[in-house]
């Protein structure tokens, strides 16, 4: 039995060090890439042809036997070559496995590098709409590192022969060599130089630890925007900020792209220095994508940005955060692509509070939440981590942005501001230029915080779904209560987790507008709690307030009339409305003030009238879908009714 065992053991590292990674499956390797450095010609881009050499340089982790290298292709390999002599390699779907030892060595080296010559047609991945691999369109020849459907995820090896996980990050280097007046955008510092009156060289260098996912070219009839931000942090270091646009949309670039200094200046706050050398934004024609160092942003926003009176350039925003969760700080497979888009999703709100306040930043969570709850009917209820990609869902859920933000927003809940953004700057810091799991996330967070966080991830980034409450008074508020016992029930279906650590915050408002609020703890399914002191009421609210947004759904909530004369009544039609109500009222003056409100006390539209015996006609402005109320004056007695716009 010692023997078996003994054999076992000695066997369990090579047996470790034989599998390919899958998307969401990350095996160890007996190598790490430490750098591509390729040659690439696309002198008959318009006919999407490439011709091209890498050398990819592996550092050997494990000489045991057999020791594999791998690299994926899309592509024709014409040959394999360590040194001038020509190495043998296997194919295997799409990529190619080397035996290290049918290499031709004296002893075997701690690095070694192959050069992989190849051609071919450039296409994307199918089924994915022009994202993952490249494109054509517009005049505009361009790559996106991932697709939506495509099993791989990541699809940098449809132009560029790599090991093609995220895993794997290394330096990157490439010349490409295009025809005389087209401009190549791509990843790091950029150098040109013209080889003869038809053909330029542009050259690419970028020393930072990359993904291949966050790998891209593209190129096209550019002009570039270019400009310099000085960082507010000591030693106040200047980073080039480069804009390729086509020639039509250099205006709206400029307007859309003005705000960009003011959101570094953010994100370099709360998440610490700016991790790389230069930021590049390429306008491509489908989609937006965080390619490191060279943002593909699709050119369509940033045109539509001048009608819709765009200042927030959120989408530009988005992608720029992506730069420290994504990019310095990698996943190990896509598995956990929520610690990118859910922390991404949620510098959105950061950047919005640092604009609008917190109120804004209250709303836009909430607004994601609805987001969130709007797509959760299409693509299913999924999980944060390693969630479904079957049927409606995809490798970029909307669960993974939307809920992974409110997500994000509660834990800063949890840890209160200081707190949560000491913990960001250290997980970013401890994790920097390498690869996490949501396993590394919430160690971090423990040690930062001192407290266990197994509950929250249970509940909130490992199980499907979101809470749903009923909420049941023992008593009408309407006149006020010492107190009122509230029974909250928890109904959502039995796949999806009873939550035990559940803050609600419940908002009292009055009928002038003023409001107050409390947070509960829920622990378990059904709970309990005695509200004390609560003001005369016109509308309870549940998950509503200005302290916190929970992704959760409210089944029942209780709002209590506050008329002292139940038998005067407001008529309001059509209920819902769109762009006006009709307002019946028995008035007891002959003059009114009528205002509404936003069920978060905001006012929206207020109207001195006569009393009309035929009903009054008000008309609103532009309103999100919701509840609202109206409240009327009668020479100081004041009464309220609640109404709804949209379906």
């Amino acid at each position: 039995m010692k023997k078996f065992v003994l054999f076992f053991i000695l066997l369990m590292p090579t047996a470790l060090f034989c599998e390919i990674s899958t998307a969401t499956f990350y095996e160890p390797q007996s190598f790490d890439v430490l750098s591509y450095d390729a040659e690439i010609d696309l002198t008959q881009w318009q006919t999407k042809a490439i011709s091209g050499k890498c050398d990819i340089t592996y550092k050997i982790v494990l000489k045991a036997e057999p020791c594999y290298l791998y690299f994926h292709l899309k592509l024709n390999v014409d040959s394999l070559k360590y040194g001038t002599a020509h190495v043998k390699f296997t194919a295997i779907d799409d990529y190619f496995r080397v035996s290290v030892q049918d290499i031709e060595y004296q002893t075997m080296p701690d690095t070694l590098t192959l050069s992989v010559y190849y051609h071919g047609q450039l296409t994307n991945a199918p089924n994915n709409n022009g994202w993952g691999g490249v494109s054509m369109k517009n005049g505009i020849l361009y790559a996106m590192g991932v697709g939506f459907t495509n099993s791989d995820v990541s699809a940098t090896k449809y132009w560029l022969p790599c090991y093609d996980h995220p895993s794997d990050k290394a330096k990157f280097h490439a010349k490409f060599l295009v025809p005389r007046g087209i401009d190549i955008a791509s990843i790091g510092k950029k150098s040109i130089s013209d080889i003869s009156n038809y053909l330029t060289q542009y050259e690419y260098t970028h020393d930072f630890p990359v993904a291949t996912y966050l790998m891209t070219f593209a190129m096209g009839d550019y002009s570039l925007i270019t400009y310099d931000y000085v960082s507010p942090l000591p030693p106040n270091k200047t980073i080039p900020l480069e804009i390729f646009s086509k020639s039509q949309d250099q205006h709206a670039s400029a307007l859309y792209y003005n705000k960009l200094p003011e959101i570094l200046a953010t994100y370099e706050k709360y998440f610490g220095p700016y991790p790389f050398e230069k930021i590049g934004y390429v306008n491509t024609p489908t989609g937006s994508m965080e390619h490191q160092t060279m943002i593909s942003l699709d050119e369509l926003i940033v045109r539509n940005s001048i009608v819709k009176k765009d200042s927030m350039a959120m989408t530009a925003a988005h992608e720029l955060a992506h730069q420290w969760f994504g990019n310095m700080v990698t996943p190990l497979d896509f598995r956990d692509a929520w610690l990118n888009e859910g922390f991404a999703s949620y510098a959105e709100a950061i950047w919005t509070e640092s604009v609008f306040g917190k109120a804004a930043y209250i709303n836009y969570l909430q607004s994601q939440i609805t987001e969130y709850f709007q797509f959760t009917g299409y693509e299913g209820d999924l999980s944060l981590y390693d969630f479904s990609r079957a049927g409606n869902s995809s490798n970029y859920p909307a669960t993974i942005y939307k809920k992974g933000s409110a997500v994000v927003g509660l834990l800063r809940y949890e840890l209160g501001d200081s707190l949560f953004f000491q913990f960001l700057k250290s997980y970013l810091d401890e994790y920097k230029y390498s690869n996490v799991t949501t396993e590394n996330l919430q160690n971090k967070l423990e040690a930062v915080s001192g407290r266990s966080f197994k509950t929250f991830f249970d509940q909130w980034v490992y199980a499907k779904g979101y809470p749903t409450i009923n909420v049941d008074f023992d008593r009408q508020l309407s006149s006020g209560a010492d107190s009122s016992v509230m029974t909250i029930n928890q109904v959502q279906p039995d796949d999806f987790p009873i939550y035990e650590h559940l803050p609600i915050e419940i908002t009292f408002m009055q009928a002038d507008g003023e409001t107050s609020s409390t947070i509960v703890d829920l622990t378990q399914k059904t709970q309990s709690f005695t509200l004390r002191n609560i003001p005369p009421t016109s509308l309870v609210s549940i998950n509503r307030g200005a302290n916190v947004r929970v992704p959760m759904k409210v089944r029942n909530i209780i709002y209590a009339s506050i008329s002292e004369k139940p038998e005067i009544k407001i008529a309001i039609f059509p209920n819902p409305a769109e762009n006006f109500i009709n307002v019946n009222y028995p008035a007891t003056s002959p003059e009114i003030y009528l205002t509404v409100y936003s069920i978060l006390g905001e006012k929206i539209v207020e109207r001195r009238t006569f009393a009309a015996e035929n009903g009054i006609r008000l008309n609103l402005p532009e309103m999100p879908q919701g509840v609202y109320f109206l409240k009327i004056d009668d020479a100081g007695k004041v009464k309220t009714q609640l109404f709804n716009v949209g379906k």
